[in-house]
């Protein structure tokens, strides 16, 4: 015959509040040190008795904190894991992107986060589609872990302007580092992106293959800053800019744009090409391709990426950016020495680098 345990109640009800205090004061005896890295737990009974609960209360405790990261079973007994989260977990953030312009690097930085963590023996969680008014995404989650200590600092990617002043950076309670900064936030470090020589870099590599009339392709348009300076560095190559060689299109529409422009008589169109998008690098390719269009004869191409690249592209492009896993390292490397107490830098600039630059 089939025995069913009968369950109180009211039981169960009073023992959620007694294993939630539990939890919240081994995990910061944990956290603040008291209990350090590698260090024996007192054992279940004394757990016991200190918190004046049941055996199975402690467990559940032990299976929570275990599951998070912060202790592991041992031979003889249970121990602080030598790398808990709030020392050797990262947070990479993603905010929502509902124009779709950061699909790229939202697939190629988490993959190099993974590949920078493998080699320093730590961790990294990803949140994407962080937003207070998107409930599909991972903002619960991220205030979840930021209040629970299981992570030793966040890296905010892109982190847009209408978030700038969202509670959640209020609520954050750890080192936090900006990558990159689109402008500064109030007491955040961030690594910045060196645009301008980025532009600078791209186009001397076009000047050096000879090209006299300059095109730009993008997804958004420049802002008057942005616009000036690329302006000032074709000048000072001798490179035409002319109204009708720059261009702002998605992804799906870049295909048809480069054969409508090969359609063009040669010295009425560009011969050189600059790509400040990854995302338009691939649909730039194939309609080059399919236009008939000679790379490196008819027209030269040089193409931001989100370096190291994982992936090819179909057609020879130059390609330069930055190197993400410099990025994250210098990300992680601040929000150690955060944590360590040391002085750190307020802005960290990364200069752009060419693919055939990358060494690792």
């Amino acid at each position: 015959m089939l025995s069913v345990t009968k369950i109180d109640p009211d039981k169960l009800a009073t023992s959620a509040p007694k294993r939630a205090s539990v939890l919240e004061q081994l995990r910061h005896e944990i956290t603040s040190g008291k209990l350090k890295p590698s260090e024996r737990l007192p054992t279940r009974p004394k757990l016991e008795a200190k918190f004046k609960v049941s055996r199975t209360t402690v467990q559940e405790v032990f299976d929570i904190l275990k599951n998070e990261g912060f202790i592991v079973s041992g031979k003889t007994g249970t121990y602080v894991a030598k790398s808990p989260p709030h020392l050797g977990c990262y947070g990479l953030v993603f905010p929502t992107d509902p124009n779709g312009h950061w699909r790229d690097s939202e697939r190629i930085v988490p993959m190099e986060a993974q590949s920078v963590a493998k080699r320093r023996n730590c961790r990294v969680t990803v949140y994407k589609n962080v937003a207070p008014d998107y409930a599909e995404g991972d903002y619960a989650n991220l205030i979840g872990d930021i209040r629970a200590n299981r992570l030793a600092g966040v890296i905010l990617h892109h982190w847009p302007h209408h978030l700038y002043n969202d509670p959640l950076l209020q609520m954050i309670n750890m080192p936090v580092v900006l990558m990159p900064a689109l402008s500064p936030i109030p007491n955040v470090l961030h690594v910045e992106y060196q645009g301008e020589l980025f532009y600078e870099k791209g186009i001397d590599w076009l000047a050096k293959k000879g090209v006299s009339r300059l095109g730009l392709l993008n997804q958004q348009e420049f802002d008057p800053h942005t616009a000036a300076i690329i302006r000032r560095i074709a000048e000072q190559f001798k490179m035409s800019m002319h109204p009708s060689w720059t261009h702002f299109s998605t992804p799906s529409g870049a295909h048809n744009l480069m054969r409508l422009i090969m359609l063009v008589p040669p010295e009425q169109r560009p011969d050189g090409l600059f790509i400040l998008d990854a995302d338009l690098v691939e649909p730039v390719a194939t309609g080059l391709l399919a236009a008939g269009a000679r790379i490196g004869q008819d027209i030269h191409v040089i193409a931001h990426a989100n370096l190291p690249i994982w992936r090819p592209s179909i057609a020879p492009f130059e390609r330069i950016g930055w190197n993400i896993c410099q990025c994250l390292r210098i990300c992680m490397d601040i929000i150690d020495a955060q944590r360590r107490g040391e002085d750190t830098p307020s802005v960290v600039q990364i200069p752009p680098v060419f693919e055939h630059e990358i060494t690792e």
